[in-house]
């Protein structure tokens, strides 16, 4: 277990508070990878029998137990911090969609369910509090936050990935063809988003801290806030003039409403990066690298010149790291790598730091 949580937790909100560039990195030592051939538990959320209270609890301790297999490749004294996250998956299928869970082994609830843009009325949001997946969602949350000093207050999905998620690709020519009942879908997903995140931030123990929390799941880097994790996928694919007409104003609403956000986003969305920049409730940006551009890493100085000192994550290499510091160091980033061994990471980490401008 990482024993010298309060060393790191001052580190951030060092790298926070001074805004200026700054380096922090977590750094993953392979060689302490748990068994590959490990099954887990995890991927049998479609089982028949995981509605018995025995699978629950397995399902449960599984989830606690990623945490401690990713604490376990963090051995050296970085700046990784151990925390829980749990997505929001099958709950839309059963709330929006209004039609029960296909459990299968291979099934999925990402299908379209609006066929027809100009149904969009029929759509309805209820938290049904009987419902058996937000009864699991709130079980697993509730579980993981006794055990753990750190959960993500909620993971969900942006507004138009979900909006997306109910029209399928032909979200992207209703934009053009039908734009009034696009936006019509796009204030419906918002509205959802906002009570998903209510309900989710609501699941905490009473003595939970509320002015920063910690993302899990591969991120695991302090937030100021306590908004959550969104992602920004499907806006990536659109022209900055569409992206500030069909989802800024309503991404806005959302953090105005709760603040403190880490953003999903990908190198091919780089023209938005300015915007990201400017949300009312970013706290910081992840970005993600895509085929055949340049990496994170590599184009850190367009980065910085579109972002300024807004902090972001990127995962890269040791290698990448050390070719690229000094663009890197002009930044406010968490790195992320990946070593083969403890050797390995620790002098990468000493590098890092000796460019960090962070307090050991």
């Amino acid at each position: 277990m990482i024993n010298d949580i309060d060393r790191r937790i001052n580190r951030y909100l060092e790298f926070y508070k001074k805004e200026e560039p700054a380096l922090l990195l977590h750094v993953r030592c392979l060689n302490r990878m748990a068994d590959p051939g490990k099954q887990s538990y995890l991927n049998t959320l479609w089982h028949s029998d995981f509605h018995k209270k025995e699978h629950r609890e397995k399902f449960f301790d599984d989830l606690y137990d990623e945490v401690m297999d990713e604490n376990r490749l963090h051995p050296l004294a970085d700046d990784y911090l151990p925390s829980g996250k749990i997505v929001w998956g099958p709950i839309f299928s059963v709330i929006i969609k209004d039609r029960p869970i296909n459990a299968q082994e291979h099934s999925s609830w990402l299908e379209p369910c609006l066929p027809d843009l100009g149904e969009i009325d029929r759509l309805r949001f209820k938290l049904d509090e009987n419902n058996f997946w937000w009864q699991l969602y709130k079980e697993a949350k509730e579980n993981l936050s006794r055990r753990l000093e750190f959960v993500t207050p909620v993971y969900h999905q942006g507004i138009l990935d979900l909006a997306w998620d109910l029209r399928g690709n032909d979200l992207y020519t209703d934009f053009y063809e039908d734009p009034e009942q696009a936006l019509k879908l796009v204030e419906f997903c918002t509205d959802a988003l906002i009570r998903i995140g209510d309900a989710s931030r609501a699941i905490r123990p009473a003595d939970a801290r509320t002015d920063y929390w910690v993302p899990g799941w591969g991120f695991n880097a302090l937030v100021p806030g306590y908004g959550g994790i969104t992602t920004c996928d499907t806006s990536c694919q659109l022209s900055p003039e569409f992206f500030q007409a069909f989802e800024v104003p309503y991404m806005e609403k959302i953090q105005n409403h709760a603040p403190g956000w880490l953003l999903h986003s990908h190198s091919v969305g780089a023209r938005h990066q300015r915007t990201y920049a400017t949300l009312p409730g970013l706290e910081i940006l992840q970005i993600v690298a895509d085929p055949n551009i340049p990496t994170p890493a590599e184009s850190m100085p367009d980065i910085v010149d579109r972002i300024g000192l807004k902090p972001v994550i990127i995962t890269t290499t040791p290698d990448m790291i050390y070719k690229n510091i000094d663009a890197l160091k002009r930044a406010r980033a968490v790195i992320r790598a990946s070593v083969a061994d403890e050797k390995e990471g620790a002098e990468l980490l000493a590098f890092v730091r000796r460019h960090s401008r962070i307090s050991d």
